[in-house]
């Protein structure tokens, strides 16, 4: 009988551990996300049009730049600061982004950088 209660409490400790460890990875450490905006496309005004959508969302969105390039083709959202990808999956979800990978920097003093790409009239209204 002992055996069998030592058996069941470990299990549910266990369970309640993985369970405890799973739901406070997916957290971030502040109400807000600390986001930067790079417009890669040729069209002027979309970083500040994302940034309204970003706030809105409770981000706290720290600059937006243009970026030189020949064309970035799709719109994606980069974590910089948790492999866990926390901090990109709150800001993927306001923008209804799936082009989430991780390049961590924590130089850059952001937790998220999203990158404008010709792609944009999926995420944002332009009119």
């Amino acid at each position: 009988m002992r055996k069998k209660l030592f058996i069941a409490g470990l299990i549910l400790f266990l369970g309640l551990s993985v369970f405890l460890v799973i739901f406070f990875s997916m957290q971030t450490d502040r109400e807000y996300v600390r986001v930067e905006i790079l417009n890669a496309t040729k069209t002027h005004g979309l970083g500040e049009k994302f940034a309204l959508t970003l706030k809105a969302g409770e981000c706290d969105v720290i600059s937006v730049a243009r970026v030189e390039c020949d064309s970035f083709p799709r719109t994606a959202v980069v974590e910089r600061l948790r492999k866990n990808k926390a901090n990109a999956r709150i800001v993927s979800s306001i923008l209804k982004c799936k082009n989430v990978f991780i390049d961590i920097d924590s130089t850059l003093n952001v937790d998220a950088t999203v990158i404008i790409g010709e792609d944009f009239e999926k995420y944002i209204k332009t009119k």
